[in-house]
């Protein structure tokens, strides 16, 4: 989460502007940790999970590494939630792992940029993709493939949709909205989604990226 000061020039005085916090739902650059599912986690699984150690590494922009060798240099960028992410799945053997690994027996000159993160929403990567994959000269070839996240389901019931209080689906909390305060009066909102598909199509296509959307 970044924490935001804006500050403003009023009659020559320097007036801080109400403080906002930004969910940006990504892992941080340079990351190497374990994780552990925990046993309330556990409970939750058909058994099949393992409840051991994984290693979650991550590149210099934070992306998840793969553990391959030999990796091109076109990127593919995958944005997605918990299910693309996979971290209680070991280095090497996740979706984004293996996808690379028989891309580089294809002797295809790609890598595979996994910028995936639990419990995101469709404005969470949209967040992610303008910030962390738009950029001035992208290189020819390059491709997002975009899963559309599961907690996208729940946003779509939930007051306000994307733009509501509630942190699991707000990447944007005004400082000015104190949890006292929340009225949940907002209108549900069902077109968003769509609205922000169409805006990840219009910037792939205006900035040359190829959008592949998995399902």
């Amino acid at each position: 989460m970044a924490r935001i000061d804006e500050y403003v020039k009023l009659n020559g005085e320097q007036m801080a502007t109400p403080r906002r916090n930004i969910v940006l739902r990504e892992f941080r650059p340079n990351f190497s940790s374990t994780v552990r599912p925990s046993n309330d986690y556990i409970e939750t699984t058909d058994g099949s999970l393992l409840q051991e150690d994984y290693l979650v590494r991550t590149d210099s922009e934070g992306f998840l590494l793969t553990g391959n060798e030999g990796r091109g240099s076109t990127p593919i960028y995958i944005l997605g939630d918990s299910f693309t992410e996979a971290v209680f799945e070991h280095e090497g053997q996740r979706f984004s792992d293996i996808f690379e690994r028989t891309i580089i027996e294809r002797n295809l000159d790609y890598r595979v940029l996994n910028g995936s993160y639990s419990r995101s929403t469709l404005l969470h990567i949209f967040n992610v993709f303008i910030n962390k994959i738009l950029r001035p000269n992208v290189v020819e070839g390059t491709t997002v493939l975009l899963f559309k996240p599961q907690i996208d389901v729940r946003v779509v019931n939930a007051p306000g949709s994307y733009w509501n209080e509630y942190g699991l689906f707000a990447p944007i909390f005004p400082a000015n909205l104190q949890s006292e305060e929340i009225t949940h009066d907002l209108d549900q909102d069902t077109d968003s989604g769509e609205r922000l598909l169409h805006l990840m199509a219009d910037a792939c296509e205006r900035f040359g990226i190829r959008l592949v959307f998995g399902t």
